[in-house]
């Protein structure tokens, strides 16, 4: 197959941190094709309008569709470009984080697209809204190397990781960071792990100089091996203010979850439906302090049960019956194997 991957996102500053360009080499890697970069610019930016995306590859894209058999879209949510309406071969469009429930898409795109969605909550509201086609697709990640890793003795501190690092200051709230700064300062045992990605370094260091947090908080900004960082924690968090700004399930969770790590992730992920069903961690129910402050009080105080039950979910995400799924979709579409 000749597939035509449609990456929406700016590339990342640090190769290799972003997991959603580590799905899209994934896919390719699999199933054949080129990865083809539409974000106007090389880095983010909330000043560019989204109906503009694609277009400054207008010509390419048409010259592009000669020769592949399908496209491929990757997007953090179900958004009608505008460039795709004038795209021939069929389109596969997949849901990263979240569907809006307020902004269905018009009728032609859920006419023409076919949806790949990777949790239940979106196949619902898709097939509710009258999507054409909706594919569920469980997520997975690469779990070579990911052993189960006794975490830190007491009477060490409770170290919790953080990834998803913020682009923009707004980003800082709506991820949660603020919150996990707070918590810091009225929990002296409390140590944090940030996996940043070379953005906003300058103002994430003004705050944690402000709030007196610049010897426990661990910033890593480069690419480095998750799984040393995994056996020096006991948890993973994972915030969002609402289900269209992280995936439904990061890649640094399901990676916590393959360590054996207990994961802490707001209700507005898809993931807390599997770690309130698994009871593997804790779900946040409101992006408040005390919300948080109560997550990881109940996951310390039944740690051992979480960490076990962490150990059984983190295997039930693997890669490759992700990327054989895809596999057979694309098959279906284009009549190629």
């Amino acid at each position: 197959m000749n597939i035509l991957f449609h990456a929406l996102s700016p590339p990342p500053r640090i190769p290799g941190t972003d997991a959603a360009f580590q799905d899209l080499e994934a896919l390719r890697d699999s199933c054949g094709g080129t990865i083809l970069p539409l974000f106007p610019l090389p880095f983010p930016s909330r000043w560019i309008p989204r109906p503009i995306y694609g277009l400054h590859r207008y010509f390419e894209l048409r010259a592009r569709e000669h020769s592949c058999d399908l496209h491929f879209v990757a997007y953090a949510t179900g958004y009608a470009f505008p460039y795709l309406a004038t795209l021939r071969k069929p389109i596969c469009y997949q849901v990263l984080a979240g569907l809006d429930p307020s902004a269905p898409p018009p009728p032609h795109f859920r006419t023409r697209i076919h949806l790949i969605v990777n949790n239940r909550r979106d196949e619902k509201l898709a097939q509710k809204w009258g999507m054409a086609d909706v594919r569920y697709i469980r997520p997975g990640i690469d779990l070579t190397g990911f052993e189960i890793i006794p975490p830190p003795p007491p009477p060490k501190p409770f170290v919790l990781l953080a990834g998803s690092a913020p682009w923009t200051r707004e980003q800082f709230h709506l991820k949660g960071f603020d919150l996990l700064f707070d918590l810091l300062v009225h929990h002296p045992d409390l140590r944090l792990i940030l996996l940043w990605r070379g953005y906003q370094r300058a103002t994430l260091n003004r705050l944690l100089h402000r709030k007196g947090l610049t010897t426990r908080v661990e910033v890593i900004d480069s690419k480095t091996d998750i799984r040393t960082l995994l056996a020096r924690c006991h948890a993973t968090v994972g915030l969002a203010a609402h289900n269209r700004l992280l995936k439904a399930y990061p890649h640094s969770l399901l990676e916590s979850l393959a360590a054996g790590r207990p994961v802490i992730v707001s209700e507005t992920l898809a993931l807390a439906d599997d770690v309130r069903a698994k009871q593997c961690g804790e779900v946040v129910g409101s992006l408040t302090l005390s919300a948080l402050d109560s997550a990881v009080s109940s996951l310390r105080r039944q740690y051992d049960r979480a960490a076990e039950a962490a150990t059984e979910t983190g295997r039930e995400f693997d890669r490759i019956p992700m990327l054989a799924r895809f596999q057979e979709t694309f098959r279906d579409y284009t009549g190629k194997s």
